[in-house]
């Protein structure tokens, strides 16, 4: 240990020397002739941070060690200035660099002409060989492999590497790799790891990923079959030589090919069998998991978490040590600093870049909740040991703004506790109370020290990156409200130090968005600057050096900020709030995200003290306001108030509308792409012009069929799963056999594999099957999840880059999955002779192989297709105080939430329980209200019904309820009639009621459920009416926002509820539910929201009992309606044949 430390020691203070005489040259004015990366090591702070690092490892400040560094680097670098002087200059700026490209192209050029080998036969240096040795490949294909690699190295290290360069030298590596006669020893752990790396640096490279040049399309292709190539080659045993530096390398290469814009940057089975060897390396290979540094071990948790996979938990505590500074054998929340000698824990870019990873992997669900906050609390203490420098960036401190905000993001994203219907949550580990309160103080601590320098920073920091002091107060907030519910301070108040700092940053966060108060803030931001200037250290630069407009999603952040404020009876300012809602409201109907305007309508209504939100602002007063807010009990809301709510309500719904307009823009680019396969690899020039049956799978929306009947000659049968206005969805495919198949990728690995099965019982021996789809929604690794055996010669035909926002310009993408379309590719594979059956990793229930016995003609065919997939288990569903249990809940893949009870259905229900006047609520207290006590049956509609979660808990509270349960998913409504349906052959079912002590109440009957398959209310006919709807409606179309459904049914309220009737309904906190139903008017107009929390809303509307009484006005209406618009349409067919009688008339005169 002794001699190690000795080595350490040595080794800083050579690079002691090295900066100080960097500095020493800057000092002089010599700073021109130096590189780039020389210039970051002489700065002030980097010589400071290194003799901290000598401090560290025992060296005295003042010590005779440091100073003799200090004093030997100086006169280093004196000498090194002369030496350059006398030389005189390389060349022009820029020359050196271009010297390296060209010997790198020279280099690739070579190696192409002589087959990949980086020479020809005339190189000296290189030992000729005669063809025996050639065929066995041995020390001449490995040769020519490391020319090859190392040449794509070096232009890759090459600042604005050339295009075509790097085409060639792609190419000439994947000639290498491609020729049969070299065995996989031609490329080592090494080799591979370098190559990835290479690749992934040039494709991410502005000139190649964005050149519309045909050398950068070039350089795009080439790397791409490159990296497949090099990919392949990493497996099992290749892995199982791999280093800790060439494991992170390539993890992290790998993931940023995968998510390189447009077509990815590598072949998506490579990848996927490239990751998982590395992956499974790191879990078993405990030496390997020992060697890796900080900088190794935060990338490849970037890696992993790019690819969405999971490391094993000794794995992930293990890299989060090596980050945090922690000796590999202690846990990764214990103190930095007890690592071996040179062993210092990652910087600030590299811990937030690790905290991120892991805030991202908890939240794919890749790692479990304890594991992720026990192995970020390492992370998080080492983050904070950081100099994190929050103020006016300079050249070197760049990435400072981007720490906070990756910082904050994780922190509040790792602090979130996971919550489930059934009262359960993530209980890993051993003491998880315990850990969880230790992250909570280390990130709280590491936010408020985030908070602190901002404010001393003054208004650059707001102004140079509103995103990262957006998740800085975003972060902040839950700990503010947590304080105020008794989580912190004293008597549930914050300290008053959060609260001032939360102020100061919220203030300038609403002074940003809008034009005037930027320029308010430069201006004092200047002036900060001169009075702390100090002449010979100023800098000649304007302060601050850049200022960036706040988002959408930034302006929320800070209104949520603001509305957790008011409510502390905090000042804020109303005339900054209105300001910076108008700038958003300003410019097109695309400018305010629907996402930021739904989040902005909870904050509105509740700073500018407008009551609970509503799609109608009904509070008014007079004259304008600017100043403290604590609630809308000090006084009435201003007119101006009410405008900007008002015109916020509008946007809201402009900005919902402009999204839904883009539904269907993957649908539509998905189809298109496959229309495009070229040649007999594609539905039209695959030979179905002979009237060949085709099985077109989930198009939904008809924009396949109609092209493949036309362009192919197909005779096209659709199925599809899910309704569509009045084309009623199926269970099961037609029956018949078909000689082709289209299959649009359904949402979850186990749909697909349940219609994969269903298509395999239809297609013929030899039938080609297409998938087509998304590349993020996964169909590059979608061979994966085939039914075993059923398909073969599985291959993509196919893949085009589409641009986003679905072609709507101006589309505020912000950072949100479903605000750009991305790039699709279609899948052929070809029906084996085998027998139709569900596979194991198609099985959803897990825990080995699900076969299907091989049948020719049985009776239950159909049924097998999904009974295989079928699972029965419990649900538990909490109805105030008690828990309630449905012993057997059928399910099947692809319902929402997976059949069960998902966070937002189990705040609905818990929202109506404890509403004193809703009719859920009441029927658990046991009024008569809310037991049906009325004259006539009670009707409930469970609207989007999904398994029936919803109906089955109003029939436990009222079993005398009459149901009806509407959904538009074909197999949901499967799962539903088993979840609801009596037995069979009786009409009612008895059951005792329970209000009384001894049960001796009289028996009340579950009458039969109704269950109606349609798209929205097309589902049911005209006449029916209910006493109550619930809904948990969807606002998404795959992973485009769709608000159809959602404004179908609030349009419906009139129609469909009876007088004193109330509709409820759940939706995501960020959608604008209340501009929405604004513009809808009517009943939907009075829709209020009830309760919300950090993430939902519920929302509900009562019909008047006056309203539409059932004399059959609303009938009658309807008739007299239909009967004038059929009068309006024949008169105007009179007026046409009148004018067209007088035009006859007068062209007959004058012939």
């Amino acid at each position: 240990m002794g001699d190690e430390q000795e080595k350490w020691r040595r080794a800083l203070l050579k690079k002691l020397r090295g900066a100080a005489g960097v500095k020493a040259r800057i000092d002089a004015g010599d700073g021109a002739s130096l590189q780039r990366s020389q210039l970051a090591r002489g700065t002030a702070s980097a010589v400071a941070d290194l003799v901290a690092r000598c401090v560290e490892a025992g060296l005295a400040r003042d010590g005779p060690e440091i100073a003799a560094a200090l004093a030997a680097g100086a006169d280093g670098g004196i000498v090194a200035m002369a030496a350059a002087n006398a030389r005189g200059p390389d060349g022009e700026p820029g020359a050196r660099a271009r010297r390296k490209r060209e010997r790198a192209a020279a280099l690739a050029a070579a190696s192409s002409q002589s087959g990949g080998g980086g020479g020809g036969g005339e190189d000296a240096k290189r030992t000729r060989l005669d063809d025996g040795d050639r065929a066995r490949g041995s020390k001449r294909a490995s040769g020519e492999c490391k020319r090859a690699t190392w040449a794509l190295h070096a232009l890759a290290k090459a600042p604005d590497a050339d295009p075509a360069s790097v085409a060639v030298t792609a190419k000439a590596l994947t000639a290498v790799l491609r020729d049969s006669k070299r065995d996989a020893a031609s490329m080592d752990a090494l080799l591979a790891s370098v190559a990835l790396y290479a690749a992934a640096k040039l494709r991410s490279s502005a000139l190649i990923a964005e050149g519309a040049t045909d050398a950068a399309s070039d350089a795009r292709r080439e790397l791409r079959v490159c990296a497949s190539r090099v990919a392949a080659r990493v497996d099992a045993q290749l892995c199982a030589r791999v280093d800790a530096r060439g494991a992170s390398n390539a993890l992290w290469a790998l993931a940023t090919l995968a998510s390189s814009r447009g077509e990815a940057g590598v072949g998506e089975r490579e990848r996927h069998a490239a990751t998982r060897a590395l992956v499974g390396a790191l879990s078993t290979r405990v030496e390997l998991r020992a060697a890796f540094n900080a900088r190794d071990a935060a990338n490849a948790l970037w890696g992993c978490a790019k690819a969405r996979v999971g490391l094993s938990d000794e794995a992930t505590t293990q890299l989060a040590s090596a980050v945090s500074g922690s000796a590999p054998g202690s846990a990764p929340g214990s103190a930095p600093g007890s690592a071996p000698p040179g062993e210092r824990g990652a910087n600030a870019v590299e811990a937030s870049m690790a905290l991120w990873a892991l805030a991202s992997m908890r939240g794919d669900g890749t790692i479990g909740a304890h594991v992720a906050r026990l192995a970020a609390t390492g992370v998080v203490r080492r983050l904070a040991e950081c100099a994190v420098k929050v103020g006016p960036t300079s050249t070197t401190e760049v990435d400072q703004h981007r720490v906070v905000a990756n910082a904050s993001w994780a922190a509040a994203k790792l602090s979130e506790r996971v919550v489930s219907g059934g009262g359960g949550g993530d209980t890993a580990g051993d003491d998880p109370a315990k850990m969880d309160s230790e992250f909570d103080a280390v990130a709280t601590g590491l936010l408020r020290r985030f908070a602190s320098a901002a404010v001393e920073a003054g208004p650059a920091f707001q102004l140079e990156s509103p995103r990262a002091a957006a998740q800085l107060v975003a972060a902040l907030r839950p700990s503010l409200l947590d304080a105020a519910c008794g989580g912190g301070g004293a008597d549930g108040v914050p300290s008053a130090d959060d609260v001032a700092a939360m102020t100061i940053l919220t203030h300038r966060g609403l002074r940003s968005c809008f034009a005037r108060g930027r320029e308010e803030m430069e201006k004092e931001a200047r002036g900060t600057r001169r009075t702390s200037a100090n002449g010979a250290h100023d800098v000649v630069r304007k302060y601050p050096e850049s200022i960036q407009k706040p988002s959408s999603d930034d302006l929320a952040a800070f209104c949520d900020a603001a509305e957790a404020l008011s409510g502390f009876g905090v000042v804020v300012d109303a005339g900054y709030f209105r300001s910076a809602v108008a700038a958003a409201c300003t410019g097109g109907p695309t400018a305010l995200g629907w996402r930021a305007a739904g989040r902005l309508e909870h904050c509105v209504f509740s700073v500018l003290g407008l009551g609970p939100v509503a799609a109608t602002v009904t509070a008014r007063g007079s004259g304008s306001h600017r100043g403290r807010r604590g609630g809308a009990a000090e006084r009435a809301p201003s007119a101006d108030d009410v405008a900007a709510a008002e015109r916020l309500l509008r946007r809201g719904a402009a900005a919902a509308e402009a999204a839904n307009d883009t539904r269907l823009a993957m649908e539509t680019a998905a189809a298109d792409v496959l229309l495009a396969v070229p040649g007999p690899d594609g539905p039209v020039a695959s030979g179905g012009g002979g009237g060949g049956r085709m099985l077109c799978v989930d198009d939904t929306h008809r924009l396949l069929s109609r092209m493949l009947r036309e362009r192919g000659g197909w005779s096209v049968t659709n199925w599809n799963r899910f309704s569509r206005k009045d084309r009623r969805g199926a269970p099961r495919p037609p029956a018949g056999a078909f000689d082709a198949a289209t299959v649009r990728l359904p949402p979850t690995k186990a749909a697909f594999a349940m219609a994969l099965v269903a298509v395999a019982a239809r297609l013929r021996a030899g039938a080609v099957a297409w998938i087509y789809g998304a590349d993020r929604e996964g169909v590059r690794g979608c061979e994966f999840d085939l039914p075993d055996g059923s398909f073969e010669d599985v291959r993509v035909v196919h893949s085009c880059a589409s641009g986003g926002g679905g072609g709507v310009e101006g589309f505020d993408r912000g950072a949100h999955v479903e605000d750009s379309v991305g790039s699709f590719s279609v899948l052929r594979c070809v029906r084996t002779d085998k027998p139709f059956g569900v596979s194991g990793s198609g099985n959803p229930a897990g825990g080995g192989a699900t076969q299907l016995a091989t049948r020719s003609t049985t009776p239950n065919r159909d049924e097998d297709l999904l009974e295989g997939f079928k699972k029965v288990g419990r649900l538990d569903v909490r109805l105030g105080d008690d828990v309630h249990a449905f012993e057997r809940w059928v399910t099947y893949p692809g319902l929402f939430a997976g059949g069960g009870l998902d966070v937002m259905t189990a705040f609905l229900l818990e929202t109506m329980t404890r509403s004193s006047d809703g009719w859920l609520g009441s029927a658990l207290r046991g009024t008569p209200e809310g037991r049906g006590g009325k004259e006539g049956e009670f009707s409930a509609l469970d609207f989007c019904s999904g398994s029936g979660t919803l109906a089955a808990c109003v029939r436990r509270l009222a079993p005398s309820a009459r149901l009806t349960l509407l959904d538009a998913d074909a197999v949901a409504m499967l799962a539903a009639r088993e979840n609801l349906s009596l037995p069979s052959g009786s009409s009612g079912a008895s059951v005792l009621d329970s209000s009384e002590p001894d049960g001796s109440s009289p028996r009340s009957v579950h009458l039969p459920a109704a269950f109606a398959l349609g798209d929205g209310w097309t589902g049911l006919s005209s006449d029916e009416r209910f006493d109550l709807i619930v809904s948990n409606p969807p606002v998404h179309l795959g992973l485009r926002p769709e608000f159809t459904v959602l404004k179908s049914m609030c349009a419906g309220f009139d129609a469909r509820l009876k007088p004193g009737g109330e509709a409820w309904f759940v939706a995501q906190r960020y959608v604008p539910v209340a501009g929405i139903c604004a513009g809808i008017g009517g009943l939907a107009a009075k829709v209020a929201r009830v309760c919300a929390n950090d993430k939902f809303a519920v929302w509900s509307v009562r019909k008047p009992p006056g309203a539409g009484r059932e004399d059959g006005s609303l009938e009658r209406k309807a008739a007299k309606k239909a009967k004038k618009e059929k009068k309006e349409k024949s008169g105007g067919k009179k007026e046409k044949s009148g004018k067209k009688e007088k035009k006859e008339k007068k062209e007959k005169k004058y012939s």
